[in-house]
């Protein structure tokens, strides 16, 4: 049972208005407002940090995904040749002195077809 000094453990409505009034009565409406503000704050921040945890935990899974992407991309062997200009099995296609002087790069005209082939 409440006693006019000590609220009940009920924790019914008219307890908390009889905290609430002690409250002022004892420190003034300044310090009820300074609770009120300070509870405020406090739900304010962890609303805050809720929305800032999703954003994280959506970042972490954007970056897992491109990262399995890139990843299967890099180890993947390619199906087919890469360099479709260049024969590997063929010397004649490179030449890497093409720039020196009085050197005409590529074959004779009218053979590209047979040194491509050859």
């Amino acid at each position: 049972m409440s006693t006019p000094d000590t609220p009940g453990p009920d924790g019914d409505a008219a307890d908390t208005l009889f905290l609430l009034r002690r409250l002022v009565e004892r420190n003034g409406t300044w310090v009820l407002v300074t609770v009120f503000t300070a509870v405020a704050v406090w739900l304010g921040l962890h609303l805050a940090r809720a929305a800032l945890v999703l954003v994280v935990r959506l970042l972490a899974c954007v970056m897992a995904r491109a990262d399995r992407y890139a990843s299967t991309r890099v180890l993947t062997p390619p199906p087919r040749r890469v360099n479709h200009y260049f024969d590997g099995h063929n010397g004649s296609d490179y030449d890497p002195h093409h720039y020196e002087h009085g050197h005409t790069p590529g074959p004779a005209p009218g053979r590209y077809w047979e040194a491509a082939h050859a």
